[in-house]
């Protein structure tokens, strides 16, 4: 009987802080944004960045 060996695949996903998001050109047309939305003692990927900002401008207004 052969055996099969079993890889699983990891991947890292960089994340970063509140001030590298708010400094990248990336994200330079929602700084404000990103003031609001990110804590100062939390890391985060750009998935997460984009799903805060996308949730951010979708809220609704009071």
């Amino acid at each position: 009987m052969a055996e099969t060996a079993k890889t699983t695949k990891t991947t890292e996903v960089t994340k970063y802080t509140k001030e590298q998001l708010r400094s990248s050109k990336k994200y330079r047309t929602d700084v404000d944004i990103l003031g609001v939305v990110l804590e100062d003692d939390k890391s985060y990927t750009f998935e997460e960045t984009d799903k805060l900002i996308k949730n951010f401008k979708e809220r609704k207004v009071k």
